[in-house]
């Protein structure tokens, strides 16, 4: 969707700044009104494409697992091209004017900026947290945002008229609705889901010392009670995360691959989880633990090697 929106945001800017027929089209319908696109609109839009041709190129050539493009963003992005293909049918037979037309693409632009939004911002709320996309590059967005509307105002006072506003709607619209999403994500980072973010990374940090415990065989020394290993750790991680609203199923490979190590530990044969090992899933009366699942504040079960601890998340990467 981002590159159907930027596409149509070039043009939109492209013609308005470049094509004397629409720019007089524009004058009629707003009264010779100064026309409010300048050449950084356009520059603007040509980075957005290039940039996001770039990374959808990227997605070809690297390993992406098993993401796809959803059906919902194929239905929209089809209703859209439809949509398009109506107007500029219209504007070919003068049903309407060129302007409108191009105006019409800047509201698409609009619309896949919406759409781009919400999903993140409903997944923060979901997860109750914003572990796994950048904060950098939200305040830089917004930081384009806030300087986009006041070029605007600055523009306004100088040539002494507010065209800029209710003449350029797609600018003006986008605009706001980046600040106001953008200001909501950093709420929802600083503010709502701050202490679940520092928990998450306190317990990562739990998660990376019992890895370097059980690389130098510590766990599983002080077994007096015999288990299947794997199955037993498998069956104590599959449970609900408090990050994620589904099961997640984990085998203790993955769980410790997630962290970049790539030596597939339990192929060790001097790994002692492969010999008879202690292993006891403590709940929240157990000494020296965290507390079980309960509210989402509180932390994740807890497995018991020994004298080690570990938490294990899913991976939290956004799609």
């Amino acid at each position: 969707m981002n590159i159907l929106g930027h596409t149509c945001y070039l043009i939109f800017n492209a013609s308005l700044f470049f094509s004397f027929e629409v720019q007089q089209q524009y004058k009629k319908e707003n009264h010779g009104a100064s026309i409010p696109v300048a050449a950084n609109d356009v520059v603007f839009s040509i980075h957005a494409v290039a940039l996001t041709s770039v990374t959808i190129f990227q997605c070809f050539i690297y390993e992406r697992g098993n993401q796809r493009v959803s059906w919902p963003a194929r239905i929209l992005v089809a209703l859209a091209l439809l949509a398009i293909a109506v107007v500029f049918s219209l504007s070919l037979f003068e049903v309407v004017s060129w302007f409108f037309f191009l105006t019409f693409l800047g509201l698409v632009k609009l619309g896949c900026s919406f759409v781009k939004y919400c999903p993140q911002a409903f997944m923060n709320c979901k997860r109750r947290m914003t572990i796994g996309w950048s904060i950098g590059s939200i305040l830089l967005d917004l930081t384009g945002g806030l300087l986009s509307v006041v070029q605007m105002f600055i523009d306004s006072i100088r040539k002494e008229e507010w065209t800029a506003f209710y003449g350029n709607v797609p600018k003006v619209s986008l605009g706001f609705l980046t600040i106001f999403f953008d200001l909501l994500f950093i709420i929802q980072h600083y503010i709502l889901f701050r202490k679940n973010n520092t928990k998450y990374w306190r317990e990562r940090k739990q998660l990376e010392q019992s890895k370097k415990s059980l690389q130098s065989g510590d766990f599983g020394q002080k077994s007096g009670q015999d288990l299947e290993g794997k199955e037993a750790i498998e069956d104590a991680y599959n449970e609900t995360s408090p990050y994620q609203s589904e099961p997640v199923n984990y085998d203790l490979e993955h769980s410790f691959d997630q962290l970049g190590d790539e030596d597939s530990l339990l192929r060790s044969t001097n790994n002692p989880i492969h010999s008879t090992t202690t292993l006891q899933h403590q709940d929240s009366t157990t000494p020296n633990t965290l507390p079980s699942v309960g509210t989402f504040e509180s932390a994740t079960p807890m497995l018991h090697y020994g004298a080690a601890q570990t938490t294990v998340y899913p991976s939290t990467a956004e799609e």
